[in-house]
């Protein structure tokens, strides 16, 4: 017989306590977690500082190029009149640009942003841009007249009525774009803002997820018991794009359907005889 079984047997038939019985937990070496943790640190802060460094030289390059040889034409000029997007942490960086080049071609942008200060200069800023000729009811040369927009009008928010232009100064046409708060960091807020946006009754065409944490330095936890990094990039957005995915499906199921033309059936005749009728879904075989 094992001797830890022995003794095991034996302590329980003498009825010494559990305390006793039970062999000592082995002390943690708390320094090599700390070089660990570091080291760690260290090497996410190299990864970050690299990264950025590569991309500031890139986007260096590609500025110089554009002031030396002229940016070429916009690409993808389409109206987005009438479309609703919402773009997470559009105040800063690639969700910045990205809400300017929408909000530019006539789309209804939703900036959903967890600083509500940051956010509303991001939407001064945005207001301030020029539209894309042909957008937002721009015309599509200097020549040309404005063309009315070909998009549904966005019933997001009623828009006010626009004030008098001077006299011989044609009026600045508006970018819609607005902030709604959003902390990814918080499940509880990313469900209060999917209650928000049902409320509101506003439809839903894009959905850009480009809020994000990169590369914390230390491992930090959410309200919600989460790591940071894993519920802001990807758990609170899979959470946010499922219940407005959810709503917009009830939406467009309660809204009547558009009427389609009802497809004509080419049929042979000849002289003096009638045009056959197709046939009925009774009279149809197979």
């Amino acid at each position: 017989m094992p001797a830890g079984l022995a003794v095991d047997l034996q302590s329980s038939s003498t009825g010494a306590p559990a305390s006793a019985r039970e062999a000592p937990a082995p002390t943690p070496a708390p320094r090599q977690v700390c070089r660990t943790d570091r080291a760690s640190a260290a090497w996410r802060l190299a990864v970050a500082v690299s990264e950025g460094v590569v991309e500031a030289v890139w986007n260096g390059c590609v500025n110089l190029l554009e002031a030396a040889v002229g940016r070429g034409p916009e690409p993808y000029p389409e109206d987005m009149a009438g479309k609703v997007v919402i773009v997470t942490g559009g105040n800063a960086g690639i969700g910045l640009a990205t809400a300017e080049q929408l909000a530019r071609r006539g789309a209804h942008v939703v900036l959903a942003c967890r600083d509500p200060a940051r956010a509303e200069a991001a939407v001064q800023a945005i207001a301030r841009a020029t539209p894309l000729p042909g957008c937002c009811g721009t015309p599509r040369s200097p020549s040309s007249p404005p063309t009315p927009s070909t998009g549904a009008a966005s019933p997001a928010s009623p828009s006010a009525p626009a004030p008098a232009p001077a006299p011989g100064r044609p009026s600045a046409p508006r970018l819609h774009v607005e902030a709604m708060d959003l902390d990814l960091g918080r499940l509880d807020s990313v469900r209060a803002f999917a209650r928000q946006w049902r409320r509101r009754g506003l439809p839903l065409h894009i959905l850009v997820c480009n809020a994000g944490v990169m590369s914390p330095l230390t491992r930090t936890v959410t309200a919600d018991g989460l790591e940071v990094q894993f519920q802001v990039n990807f758990l609170s957005h899979w959470l946010l794009a499922n219940l407005l995915l959810e709503q917009e499906r009830s939406r467009r199921g309660r809204a009547p359907p558009a009427a389609q033309p009802r497809p004509q059936q080419a049929t042979a005749r000849g002289p003096g005889k009638a045009a056959a009728s197709p046939p009925s879904e009774a009279t149809r075989v197979g």
